[in-house]
């Protein structure tokens, strides 16, 4: 079982539209909840697993260019939660320092502005409830740790990761939204012989 905090920013990207950043800020605290565990498979490798909830949220200030020129801005507070499940293969340094990598199905269950505006000219619309979930549900982390034992198959967990979920630009208006950030992670893991 671990806890983490997550220290990033958002990314937005689009097939035909032309992106500008205005000022966009990580302005709340964005964590993950989640169970690991790993197996010996042979010498230093270990198999790992990882089952979780995370949170990702920040303030967005984006202009898009269209073809036709038409700027429309996007300001507010917009959060990702996802449900995600890794396959996490590792590698033993030491008996107790690690490093490993791992990818897998990271999706979002709840992914929609929380307040803001749109504008387009004198237009200026409410887009609470604006939805730009990914319709890949892909994510990935490369990180190093340190796990000390407690018993023989219980130890402490302490880690540093940069996490992903890329942006989908299958999603609504052809705009995704998704992140990258550092992850540190404390907790217990399960370390069956």
């Amino acid at each position: 079982m671990k806890l983490g905090l997550l220290k990033g920013k958002e990314v937005v990207q689009s097939k035909n539209i032309g992106i500008y950043d205005s000022g966009s800020y990580e302005d709340e605290a964005n964590s993950n909840v989640s169970l690991a565990f790993s197996l010996p498979i042979k010498g230093k490798f270990r198999l790992g697993a990882e089952l979780g909830l995370l949170s990702f949220r920040s303030f967005l200030d984006y202009n898009f260019t269209y073809e036709n020129k038409a700027v429309e801005r996007f300001k507010g507070r917009y959060k990702i939660n996802q449900a995600f499940v890794a396959i996490v293969p590792e590698y033993r340094i030491t008996k107790w320092i690690y490093i490993n990598g791992g990818a897998g199905l990271y999706s979002d269950f709840n992914s929609h502005f929380t307040s803001g505006n749109r504008t387009l000219g004198a237009t200026s619309n409410n887009i609470t409830g604006l939805e730009y979930k990914r319709s890949n549900s892909f994510g990935y982390l490369v990180g190093l740790g340190i796990c000390p034992n407690i018993t023989n198959e219980l130890a402490v967990l302490g880690e540093i990761r940069f996490t992903g979920s890329p942006a989908s630009i299958e999603a609504a208006d052809n705009i995704g939204i998704g992140y990258r950030a550092f992850n540190f992670n404390l907790g217990l893991m399960f370390k069956p012989k």
